[in-house]
Protein backbone atom coordinates (compact mmCIF):
# COMPACT_ATOMS: atom_id res chain seq x y z
CA UNK A 1 0.00 0.00 0.00
CA UNK A 2 2.91 2.67 0.86
CA UNK A 3 4.52 1.72 -2.45
CA UNK A 4 1.28 2.61 -4.08
CA UNK A 5 0.62 5.64 -2.48
CA UNK A 6 3.99 6.70 -3.20
CA UNK A 7 3.59 6.15 -6.91
CA UNK A 8 0.30 8.15 -7.02
CA UNK A 9 2.50 10.98 -5.02
CA UNK A 10 5.18 10.72 -7.91
CA UNK A 11 2.33 10.33 -10.75
CA UNK A 12 0.53 13.35 -9.89
CA UNK A 13 4.04 15.32 -9.63
CA UNK A 14 4.56 14.19 -12.76
CA UNK A 15 1.00 15.57 -14.01
CA UNK A 16 2.10 19.13 -12.26
CA UNK A 17 5.35 19.47 -14.60
CA UNK A 18 4.02 17.92 -17.82
CA UNK A 19 3.95 19.68 -21.07
CA UNK A 20 0.19 18.11 -22.39
CA UNK A 21 0.88 19.42 -25.60
CA UNK A 22 3.96 17.08 -26.17
CA UNK A 23 2.25 13.97 -24.46
CA UNK A 24 -0.66 14.38 -27.04
CA UNK A 25 0.69 12.13 -30.09
CA UNK A 26 1.66 14.39 -32.74
CA UNK A 27 4.78 12.92 -35.11
CA UNK A 28 6.61 16.17 -35.31
CA UNK A 29 7.81 15.77 -32.19
CA UNK A 30 9.48 12.70 -32.98
CA UNK A 31 13.29 13.13 -32.04
CA UNK A 32 12.43 15.86 -30.13
CA UNK A 33 13.42 16.86 -26.21
CA UNK A 34 10.64 16.68 -23.70
CA UNK A 35 10.34 20.17 -22.22
CA UNK A 36 8.41 18.95 -19.01
CA UNK A 37 9.37 17.30 -15.82
CA UNK A 38 10.60 13.67 -16.06
CA UNK A 39 10.08 10.55 -13.47
CA UNK A 40 11.21 7.31 -14.35
CA UNK A 41 8.33 5.61 -12.58
CA UNK A 42 8.32 2.17 -14.10
CA UNK A 43 11.48 0.88 -16.09
CA UNK A 44 11.31 -2.63 -18.28
CA UNK A 45 14.53 -4.17 -18.49
CA UNK A 46 15.30 -6.96 -21.27
CA UNK A 47 18.00 -8.55 -19.57
CA UNK A 48 18.97 -10.77 -22.00
CA UNK A 49 19.46 -11.50 -25.65
CA UNK A 50 18.92 -15.32 -25.07
CA UNK A 51 15.54 -17.45 -24.72
CA UNK A 52 15.73 -21.52 -24.15
CA UNK A 53 12.57 -20.72 -26.49
CA UNK A 54 11.49 -19.94 -30.45
CA UNK A 55 8.10 -18.97 -30.54
CA UNK A 56 6.60 -18.23 -33.70
CA UNK A 57 5.32 -14.89 -32.77
CA UNK A 58 8.25 -13.03 -30.74
CA UNK A 59 9.37 -9.96 -31.67
CA UNK A 60 12.28 -9.78 -29.17
CA UNK A 61 15.78 -9.80 -30.68
CA UNK A 62 16.87 -12.72 -29.30
CA UNK A 63 20.44 -14.54 -30.32
CA UNK A 64 22.19 -16.87 -27.82
CA UNK A 65 25.26 -15.05 -29.47
CA UNK A 66 24.99 -11.74 -28.34
CA UNK A 67 26.61 -10.59 -24.89
CA UNK A 68 24.74 -9.62 -22.41
CA UNK A 69 25.43 -6.53 -19.81
CA UNK A 70 27.69 -7.64 -16.81
CA UNK A 71 26.37 -8.46 -13.69
CA UNK A 72 28.10 -5.20 -12.42
CA UNK A 73 26.97 -3.16 -15.02
CA UNK A 74 23.18 -4.17 -14.30
CA UNK A 75 23.43 -4.08 -10.52
CA UNK A 76 24.81 -0.33 -11.17
CA UNK A 77 21.79 0.09 -13.40
CA UNK A 78 19.22 -1.12 -10.93
CA UNK A 79 20.91 1.15 -7.96
CA UNK A 80 20.70 4.19 -10.21
CA UNK A 81 17.11 3.77 -11.59
CA UNK A 82 16.02 3.64 -7.98
CA UNK A 83 17.88 6.51 -6.73
CA UNK A 84 16.16 8.56 -9.93
CA UNK A 85 12.77 7.82 -8.44
CA UNK A 86 11.92 4.47 -9.79
CA UNK A 87 8.91 2.45 -7.98
CA UNK A 88 8.65 -0.68 -10.38
CA UNK A 89 11.04 -2.60 -12.36
CA UNK A 90 9.78 -5.66 -14.46
CA UNK A 91 12.37 -8.38 -16.27
CA UNK A 92 11.26 -9.46 -19.36
CA UNK A 93 13.93 -11.01 -22.21
CA UNK A 94 14.55 -13.64 -24.32
CA UNK A 95 14.07 -15.38 -20.95
CA UNK A 96 15.30 -13.84 -17.97
CA UNK A 97 15.86 -17.01 -15.79
CA UNK A 98 18.69 -17.81 -18.67
CA UNK A 99 20.94 -15.31 -16.12
CA UNK A 100 22.92 -17.30 -13.64
CA UNK A 101 23.10 -13.98 -11.55
CA UNK A 102 19.26 -13.14 -11.96
CA UNK A 103 19.38 -14.43 -7.60
CA UNK A 104 22.13 -11.28 -7.32
CA UNK A 105 19.75 -9.18 -9.70
CA UNK A 106 16.54 -9.77 -7.37
CA UNK A 107 18.32 -9.28 -4.19
CA UNK A 108 19.55 -5.92 -5.66
CA UNK A 109 16.05 -5.08 -6.50
CA UNK A 110 14.58 -5.92 -3.16
CA UNK A 111 17.29 -3.81 -1.34
CA UNK A 112 16.50 -1.20 -3.47
CA UNK A 113 12.38 -1.62 -2.20
CA UNK A 114 11.62 -2.10 -6.32
CA UNK A 115 8.21 -3.65 -6.87
CA UNK A 116 9.50 -6.37 -9.28
CA UNK A 117 7.50 -8.41 -11.53
CA UNK A 118 9.30 -10.87 -14.31
CA UNK A 119 7.84 -12.61 -17.58
CA UNK A 120 9.27 -16.13 -18.07
CA UNK A 121 8.14 -18.86 -20.41
CA UNK A 122 8.33 -20.94 -16.82
CA UNK A 123 10.73 -23.69 -17.85
CA UNK A 124 13.40 -22.81 -15.43
CA UNK A 125 10.52 -21.55 -12.42
CA UNK A 126 11.25 -24.88 -10.81
CA UNK A 127 15.29 -24.35 -10.33
CA UNK A 128 15.01 -20.29 -8.99
CA UNK A 129 11.63 -21.22 -7.06
CA UNK A 130 13.28 -19.08 -4.22
CA UNK A 131 14.39 -16.26 -6.43
CA UNK A 132 11.31 -15.88 -7.48
CA UNK A 133 9.62 -15.45 -4.14
CA UNK A 134 11.20 -12.63 -4.21
CA UNK A 135 8.54 -10.91 -7.08
CA UNK A 136 5.90 -9.06 -6.79
CA UNK A 137 4.23 -10.52 -9.86
CA UNK A 138 5.22 -13.46 -12.04
CA UNK A 139 3.80 -13.45 -15.65
CA UNK A 140 3.63 -16.78 -17.65
CA UNK A 141 3.69 -16.86 -20.99
CA UNK A 142 0.40 -18.72 -22.41
CA UNK A 143 -0.39 -18.85 -25.89
CA UNK A 144 -3.03 -21.31 -26.56
CA UNK A 145 -4.07 -24.70 -25.38
CA UNK A 146 -2.07 -27.60 -25.16
CA UNK A 147 -1.75 -28.23 -29.16
CA UNK A 148 -1.49 -24.56 -30.13
CA UNK A 149 1.24 -23.84 -27.05
CA UNK A 150 3.27 -26.39 -28.18
CA UNK A 151 3.24 -25.56 -31.46
CA UNK A 152 3.86 -22.01 -30.62
CA UNK A 153 6.47 -22.71 -28.15
CA UNK A 154 7.70 -26.25 -28.75
CA UNK A 155 7.57 -29.56 -26.84
CA UNK A 156 6.18 -30.18 -23.34
CA UNK A 157 6.04 -26.44 -23.50
CA UNK A 158 2.53 -26.92 -21.85
CA UNK A 159 3.33 -29.10 -19.07
CA UNK A 160 5.90 -26.56 -18.53
CA UNK A 161 3.55 -23.89 -17.94
CA UNK A 162 0.77 -25.56 -15.92
CA UNK A 163 3.56 -26.89 -13.18
CA UNK A 164 5.77 -22.95 -13.19
CA UNK A 165 1.83 -22.34 -12.05
CA UNK A 166 1.38 -24.59 -9.84
CA UNK A 167 4.81 -23.96 -8.17
CA UNK A 168 4.43 -19.90 -8.29
CA UNK A 169 1.18 -20.33 -6.56
CA UNK A 170 2.43 -22.93 -3.91
CA UNK A 171 4.94 -20.49 -2.95
CA UNK A 172 2.65 -17.46 -2.67
CA UNK A 173 3.87 -15.82 -5.78
CA UNK A 174 1.07 -13.97 -7.41
CA UNK A 175 0.91 -15.10 -10.76
CA UNK A 176 -0.46 -14.20 -14.39
CA UNK A 177 -1.07 -15.94 -17.62
CA UNK A 178 -0.01 -13.40 -20.46
CA UNK A 179 -1.39 -13.88 -23.90
CA UNK A 180 -0.50 -12.29 -26.58
CA UNK A 181 -3.82 -12.53 -29.39
CA UNK A 182 -3.34 -13.85 -32.94
CA UNK A 183 -4.88 -15.65 -35.95
CA UNK A 184 -3.19 -18.98 -34.23
CA UNK A 185 -4.95 -18.81 -31.21
CA UNK A 186 -8.42 -17.53 -31.87
CA UNK A 187 -9.78 -20.82 -32.05
CA UNK A 188 -8.96 -21.73 -28.64
CA UNK A 189 -9.42 -18.90 -26.60
CA UNK A 190 -12.45 -19.67 -24.95
CA UNK A 191 -10.18 -23.25 -23.69
CA UNK A 192 -7.88 -20.71 -22.63
CA UNK A 193 -10.21 -18.75 -20.64
CA UNK A 194 -10.98 -22.27 -18.89
CA UNK A 195 -8.06 -23.00 -18.34
CA UNK A 196 -7.46 -19.61 -16.25
CA UNK A 197 -10.27 -20.29 -14.50
CA UNK A 198 -9.26 -23.61 -13.50
CA UNK A 199 -5.96 -22.66 -12.31
CA UNK A 200 -7.11 -19.38 -10.81
CA UNK A 201 -4.45 -17.43 -11.47
CA UNK A 202 -4.23 -13.79 -13.40
CA UNK A 203 -5.08 -13.13 -16.70
CA UNK A 204 -3.37 -10.65 -19.37
CA UNK A 205 -4.23 -10.01 -22.87
CA UNK A 206 -2.16 -7.74 -25.32
CA UNK A 207 -2.77 -7.73 -29.45
CA UNK A 208 0.20 -8.85 -31.85
CA UNK A 209 2.14 -6.56 -32.82
CA UNK A 210 3.68 -7.31 -36.43
CA UNK A 211 4.82 -3.69 -37.68
CA UNK A 212 8.46 -4.74 -37.24
CA UNK A 213 8.70 -8.58 -37.65
CA UNK A 214 6.32 -8.37 -41.17
CA UNK A 215 4.36 -11.39 -39.72
CA UNK A 216 1.47 -9.58 -40.99
CA UNK A 217 -0.80 -13.29 -41.30
CA UNK A 218 -0.57 -13.33 -37.57
CA UNK A 219 -2.76 -9.97 -37.32
CA UNK A 220 -6.41 -11.04 -36.20
CA UNK A 221 -9.69 -9.62 -38.30
CA UNK A 222 -12.07 -7.11 -36.84
CA UNK A 223 -14.08 -9.73 -36.00
CA UNK A 224 -11.79 -11.80 -34.67
CA UNK A 225 -11.20 -9.21 -32.43
CA UNK A 226 -14.71 -8.61 -31.21
CA UNK A 227 -15.38 -12.02 -30.61
CA UNK A 228 -11.95 -12.27 -28.72
CA UNK A 229 -13.21 -9.30 -26.53
CA UNK A 230 -16.66 -10.66 -25.75
CA UNK A 231 -14.94 -13.67 -24.61
CA UNK A 232 -12.50 -12.27 -22.43
CA UNK A 233 -15.06 -9.82 -20.58
CA UNK A 234 -16.60 -12.75 -19.43
CA UNK A 235 -13.74 -14.20 -17.58
CA UNK A 236 -13.43 -12.93 -13.92
CA UNK A 237 -9.35 -13.40 -14.07
CA UNK A 238 -9.05 -11.05 -16.29
CA UNK A 239 -6.83 -8.21 -15.36
CA UNK A 240 -6.56 -6.22 -18.49
CA UNK A 241 -8.52 -2.86 -18.32
CA UNK A 242 -11.41 -2.96 -20.00
CA UNK A 243 -10.30 0.69 -21.63
CA UNK A 244 -7.86 -1.67 -23.57
CA UNK A 245 -10.14 -3.89 -24.76
CA UNK A 246 -12.41 -1.30 -26.25
CA UNK A 247 -9.18 0.42 -27.63
CA UNK A 248 -8.38 -2.69 -29.90
CA UNK A 249 -12.06 -3.39 -30.68
CA UNK A 250 -12.36 0.29 -32.05
CA UNK A 251 -8.84 0.57 -33.75
CA UNK A 252 -7.96 3.81 -33.29
CA UNK A 253 -4.65 4.86 -32.85
CA UNK A 254 -3.23 5.76 -29.28
CA UNK A 255 -4.18 9.84 -28.27
CA UNK A 256 -1.20 10.27 -25.61
CA UNK A 257 2.29 8.65 -24.95
CA UNK A 258 4.17 8.92 -21.54
CA UNK A 259 6.99 6.92 -23.15
CA UNK A 260 10.81 8.34 -21.86
CA UNK A 261 8.34 10.51 -19.76
CA UNK A 262 7.18 7.86 -16.51
CA UNK A 263 8.43 4.59 -17.90
CA UNK A 264 11.21 3.83 -20.39
CA UNK A 265 13.00 0.45 -21.83
CA UNK A 266 16.26 -1.06 -21.08
CA UNK A 267 17.98 -3.34 -23.44
CA UNK A 268 20.12 -6.31 -22.96
CA UNK A 269 23.38 -4.34 -23.57
CA UNK A 270 21.47 -1.42 -21.19
CA UNK A 271 20.87 1.23 -24.06
CA UNK A 272 18.17 3.55 -22.76
CA UNK A 273 15.08 3.60 -25.08
CA UNK A 274 11.38 5.26 -24.20
CA UNK A 275 9.93 1.92 -25.68
CA UNK A 276 9.93 -1.56 -27.37
CA UNK A 277 9.17 0.02 -30.67
CA UNK A 278 11.52 2.46 -30.77
CA UNK A 279 14.39 -0.16 -29.59
CA UNK A 280 13.28 -2.23 -32.63
CA UNK A 281 13.17 1.09 -35.14
CA UNK A 282 16.65 1.24 -36.66
CA UNK A 283 15.76 5.11 -37.22
CA UNK A 284 15.85 6.02 -33.70
CA UNK A 285 18.79 6.02 -31.27
CA UNK A 286 19.26 5.40 -27.59
CA UNK A 287 21.48 6.14 -25.14
CA UNK A 288 23.80 4.00 -23.90
CA UNK A 289 23.97 3.37 -19.82
CA UNK A 290 27.49 2.40 -19.87
CA UNK A 291 28.45 5.92 -20.80
CA UNK A 292 26.21 8.14 -18.86
CA UNK A 293 23.95 7.37 -15.70
CA UNK A 294 20.38 6.44 -16.20
CA UNK A 295 19.17 9.78 -14.80
CA UNK A 296 21.30 11.47 -17.22
CA UNK A 297 20.06 9.49 -19.68
CA UNK A 298 16.39 9.62 -18.64
CA UNK A 299 16.33 13.05 -18.90
CA UNK A 300 18.42 13.61 -22.17
CA UNK A 301 16.14 10.89 -23.71
CA UNK A 302 14.23 12.51 -26.95
CA UNK A 303 10.23 11.68 -27.28
CA UNK A 304 9.43 8.93 -29.89
CA UNK A 305 6.52 9.24 -32.34
CA UNK A 306 7.57 7.87 -35.56
CA UNK A 307 5.37 4.52 -35.22
CA UNK A 308 2.58 5.64 -32.34
CA UNK A 309 -0.10 5.70 -34.65
CA UNK A 310 0.29 1.85 -35.12
CA UNK A 311 1.13 1.24 -31.67
CA UNK A 312 -1.20 -1.99 -29.97
CA UNK A 313 1.03 -3.24 -27.18
CA UNK A 314 -0.70 -3.91 -24.03
CA UNK A 315 2.56 -3.46 -21.74
CA UNK A 316 2.73 0.55 -22.93
CA UNK A 317 -1.28 1.10 -24.00
CA UNK A 318 -2.05 -0.12 -20.09
CA UNK A 319 0.79 1.72 -18.29
CA UNK A 320 -0.32 5.32 -20.37
CA UNK A 321 -4.14 4.16 -18.75
CA UNK A 322 -2.07 4.14 -15.36
CA UNK A 323 -0.74 7.26 -15.65
CA UNK A 324 -3.52 9.17 -16.20
CA UNK A 325 -4.96 7.53 -13.64
CA UNK A 326 -7.94 5.46 -15.21
CA UNK A 327 -9.28 4.28 -11.90
CA UNK A 328 -9.81 0.53 -13.44
CA UNK A 329 -6.19 0.50 -14.33
CA UNK A 330 -5.28 1.42 -10.95
CA UNK A 331 -7.39 -1.12 -9.54
CA UNK A 332 -6.38 -3.94 -11.85
CA UNK A 333 -2.81 -3.29 -11.01
CA UNK A 334 -3.08 -3.52 -7.24
CA UNK A 335 -5.44 -7.25 -8.04
CA UNK A 336 -2.08 -8.17 -9.89
CA UNK A 337 -0.03 -8.41 -7.00
CA UNK A 338 -2.40 -10.00 -4.52
CA UNK A 339 -2.82 -14.30 -4.97
CA UNK A 340 -6.23 -14.77 -6.84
Amino acid sequence: MFESIRFGTELLRLHAGAVWSQILLKKEDDNKPYRGRKTPLQITHSCTWKCNYACIHCQAQNDNKKTDASTESVLRMIDQVSEAGAIKIGFTGGEPLVRNDMPTIMDCCEENGLISSMVSNGLLVPRYIEVLKKLDLLFLSMDGDREVQQKVRGRKSWDVLLNAMKIGKENGIPVAALTTLASFNISCLEEMSRVVREQKVHWMVGLVQVQFSGKNEQNLTREQIERSVDILEKNEYLRTSRRYLDFIKKDQPPRFCFAGIGYAIVSPDLVLYPCFPAQFDPFYKGISLEEKSFNEAFNELPLYRRTCDTCRLACHIEANYLNIFNIESILQSMRLTKLP
